[in-house]
């Protein structure tokens, strides 16, 4: 089981750990719109993940069917095989999802208010019991623990972006960077144990992979040069799955790479 950042207008796909042998989840068409962050259920019987239809003019010049009006911007749950798509977590003013709590209960998304202000949010999977967790004074990423006791997220403006750790309630915040030049942290992961935090951070030259424990203690540096969109750790902490960006003619490709951590 993994999850991938990329974003398609179109059809969600499922494939195994190899990527091979694509499948649509929708095969009897689907919602004209722009589909991003699919996360498996803990159980891998729903897949969650964020929705922004396209308006009428665009769908229209694009040749789509516009979609219909309850289908808004907001966070969806469907079956694998595309049936029952559901709406979760109405974000109207804009957010993403982030992750299923461990039990498949809760939801973890950014949400945008009114004020255009970001939130860290937490609600039931039927969008009730909605609780904000923490004010951003901009989200880069965030990234829930695997017990979902705690929370790591990248924030900042112009002048810094840090890394910070956090209680899931929102409480105790610790600035583990606290950078002094400008060096944008953009992706974070927990490892499986908790004990470990992996990023990257890009310095306006090249973008760097590191490790460090979740106390900001031994840092270090993995690999330069890199070019990530999302990290991910395996289950024994011995290595990280990334998804890679590389540029080619017209077209993006994402590969899922592997690179051994020594902790």
């Amino acid at each position: 089981m993994f999850e991938t950042n990329s974003v398609t207008t179109g059809p969600l796909a499922i494939t195994d750990p190899n990527l091979a042998g694509f499948q649509p989840v929708f095969r009897n068409g689907y919602v004209s719109g722009v589909y991003s962050n699919p996360v498996w259920s803990p159980d891998d019987k729903k897949i969650a993940f964020s929705f922004i239809p396209l308006s009428v003019r665009l769908a229209t010049l694009a040749g789509f069917t516009p979609a219909p009006p309850e289908f808004t911007q907001g966070i969806y749950v469907v079956n694998p095989d595309g049936q029952q798509m559901t709406k979760a977590i109405d974000l109207p003013e804009g957010g993403s999802l982030i992750s299923w709590s461990l039990d498949g209960k809760r939801l973890l998304y950014l949400k945008q208010d009114e004020e255009q202000r970001y939130w860290i949010c937490v609600a039931n999977v039927d969008g009730t019991d909605e609780k904000r967790i923490k004010e951003l004074s901009f989200p880069w990423e965030v990234a829930w623990s695997w017990d979902n006791t705690r929370l790591a997220f990248i924030s900042g403006g112009r002048e810094q972006v840090d890394l910070f750790v956090a209680n899931a309630d929102g409480g105790q915040v610790v600035n583990l960077t606290n950078n002094e030049k400008l060096e944008i942290e953009s992706s974070v992961a927990w490892s499986r144990n908790g004990q470990h935090l992996a990023f990257t951070a890009f310095d306006g030259q090249q973008q760097r992979l590191y490790v460090m424990r979740a106390d900001g203690t031994d840092k270090q540096l993995i690999k330069e040069d890199v070019n990530y969109a999302s990290i991910d750790w395996s289950p024994d902490g011995k290595w990280l799955l990334v998804t890679e960006i590389r540029y080619g003619f017209e077209s993006r490709v994402m590969l899922l790479t592997k690179l051994s951590v020594n902790q």
